[in-house]
Order: structure tokens, then C-alpha cells, then sequence
């Protein structure tokens, strides 16, 4: 099963309960206190309908989770299955891309739900006005009051308003709706890795406020002074070709410009 991955031995593939992840996970629970890493392992293909299949590999036991130490787990994932890395179609730092642009589509999406919640009016007419001819208003069905019993009753408690006409009733609902649509947004990216990556970003933009978090996370993987003398070489060229620097699009778009 597999060949080693290097003199260091910084992999091990846990071979008990193999493609079964909770016998894998027990297993696991025994390196919890250590300093050894847990890494999951999934193999995705494309059926021929083109529907994508996932399966669980397992896992691998990392002693850090350096390029090299990944690199070690590409390489026997990829001899234990006999995959040609030719026929591989897509990678994991695939969605950074993604996220970052995401960044400003949110920010819009939030502005626009943020106007249309204000100005409730304007969607109410335009419903009205565009719902078709055989379309009845009719009376909403006002809930039945419910009877508190005596040991529940409070003058704290708000009186039950049935007297609300159809858009007021609406309008409540429709309010409450894209509030919870605006936390859900707010709370969904505001990950830790979602904001290291736009800082990311702006530092491939020639932002340095997060220069220092940057090189500090990736340690040995890189070679700073190598990367800022590539990145300020890779902005001017861009600077000279009168290439606006919005985001990391721009610079992927004019790179894949020249490779095409």
C-alpha cells in the first residue's frame, strides 16, 4: 500500500479502516495530544454524464503541514490510485479566486437589500401591478386569538393586532426575511481564512500592511525576498501596460492573456 514519501517519514497513511471514516476518526482520536496533523483525503471525478462523485480516502498523519509534507500526500494518493496527474482537471486553490471576487458581489447584494428593505412600497406596487388579471386579492385569513391562561397573563404582553391590512402584514414578513438574509451573509464571510485571503490579495495588489502575516504563515514554503522582487517586477509590467489593478483577476486575466 503506497511507497514511502520521504527519509524524514513526515507522512503516514492510516491503512486501519481504510475509505471508512469513522474507523478512521477513532483512530485518529489517539494522535489528538500530539503534534501530528490530520489530513482528509478526497478523490473527485467526473462521471460520464458529467456528474461529479466524491469518495473519502482517509487519512494521512502529517508531522507539519508544510508544501513538501502536502506534497507528500499528493504523490501517494496519486501512485496508490494509479492517477496520471495529467487527467487531474482541478485544484483546491481553485475557490480563492472565487472568494475574493465574492468580497465585493456581497458588498453590492447587501446595498441592494438594504433599499429594497426601506423601501418596502415600491416592491408592494410593483407586485400588484405585475401579478396577472386572474390573480384575487383577497382577504388574508386572520389566525385565531389564542387564549392565555390567567397564570401566563402580563400587561408586558403586546396585544394581537388582526386589524393589519394585507401589505402592512406583508411588509413585516418581507422585513424580517432580508434580515435574516443580511446576518446570514455578514456572519458567512467573516471566516479567518476568508479575510486571510483577500488580505492575500491585496498584498499580490502591492498592498504591505499584511507583508509580514503573510510571509510568517507560509515560512519555508516560499522565499520572501524572492517573492517581493517577483511581485514588484510583475507590477510594473502591468503598470507599463496601463493595466488597472482592481483585483487578483486582473493580474490572472492578463496572465492568461499572453499564455493563449
Amino acid at each position: 500500500m503506497g511507497l514511502p514519501f520521504s527519509s524524514k517519514k513526515e507522512t503516514a497513511f492510516i491503512e486501519t479502516g481504510f475509505n471508512n471514516r469513522k474507523k478512521e476518526l477513532e483512530k485518529f482520536k489517539l494522535h489528538e495530544r500530539s503534534q501530528c496533523h490530520k489530513e482528509a483525503v478526497f478523490k473527485s471525478h467526473t462521471m460520464k454524464l458529467s456528474e461529479a462523485e466524491e469518495m473519502f480516502v482517509g487519512f494521512y498523519g502529517v508531522e507539519s503541514t508544510t508544501s513538501a509534507a502536502l506534497y507528500s500526500v499528493i504523490k501517494d494518493v496519486l501512485l496508490r490510485f494509479n492517477l496520471p496527474l495529467s487527467n487531474c482537471r482541478g485544484q483546491c486553490y481553485d475557490g480563492a479566486r472565487n472568494m475574493a471576487e465574492a468580497h465585493r458581489m456581497i458588498a453590492t447584494l447587501k446595498a441592494s437589500l438594504s433599499f429594497c428593505q426601506k423601501d418596502f412600497s415600491v416592491f408592494w406596487q410593483k407586485v400588484i401591478s405585475d401579478k396577472p388579471a386572474e390573480v384575487e386579492q383577497g382577504e388574508l385569513r386572520q389566525q385565531r386569538k389564542r387564549k392565555i391562561p390567567k397564570r401566563f397573563e402580563t400587561n408586558d404582553l403586546p396585544e394581537q393586532q388582526n386589524n393589519l391590512s394585507l401589505k402592512e402584514i406583508y411588509q413585516s414578513q418581507y422585513v424580517e426575511i432580508i434580515d435574516a438574509i443580511l446576518k446570514a451573509l455578514d456572519t458567512r464571510f467573516e471566516s479567518k481564512s476568508f479575510k486571510f485571503i483577500l488580505e492575500i490579495e491585496q498584498f499580490l495588489l502591492g498592498d504591505d500592511t499584511n507583508k509580514s502575516k503573510i510571509l510568517k504563515f507560509y515560512e519555508e514554503d516560499i522565499d520572501p525576498d524572492r517573492l517581493i522582487v517577483q511581485r514588484e517586477m510583475l507590477l510594473q509590467i502591468l503598470k507599463e501596460a496601463d493595466q488597472s489593478l482592481e483585483s487578483i483577476n486582473d493580474i490572472i486575466n492578463y496572465l492568461n492573456f499572453f499564455r493563449n
